[in-house]
């Protein structure tokens, strides 16, 4: 699902907030131009306190002039990632300090995004 209107983005982020059990979060979906994401796909800026967030997702129309070609650009992987963030912010590993923990945290966090997202597109809820 790679082309939907800002409220359809809205809705399908709030689908997978749901399945993954983060609804004590107050969560927006937004969508943002090259400039405001850098080279990523998305970000999420969150508030582990209040348990805010906002969540930004490359606009589909910019999808070709993302540099990175790994993953490929896909809404509901960007949207599973960084709602994967919020699941894990309890263990307090969001913020590393090395470049090889951040590295290390968001390899585990697209394995487990993948996997996520494969077991929905099967049908079997995770």
């Amino acid at each position: 699902m790679n082309s939907m209107t800002p409220s359809e983005l809205t809705e399908r982020g709030q689908y997978w907030q749901d399945l993954l059990g983060l609804n004590d979060w107050d969560i927006r979906f937004a969508y943002a131009d090259p400039h405001e994401l850098g080279s990523a796909w998305a970000d999420n800026q969150f508030d582990q306190y209040h348990k805010t967030s906002l969540i930004r997702v490359l606009n589909p129309r910019h999808a070709a002039l993302q540099q990175w070609p790994t993953p490929e650009y896909d809404i509901d992987f960007s949207l599973v990632h960084e709602l994967m963030h919020l699941a894990v912010e309890p263990m307090g590993v969001n913020d590393p300090q090395e470049e090889s923990a951040l590295c290390a945290l968001e390899q585990f966090i697209n394995k487990i995004t993948g996997i996520i997202a494969a077991l929905e597109a099967q049908g079997n809820e995770p």
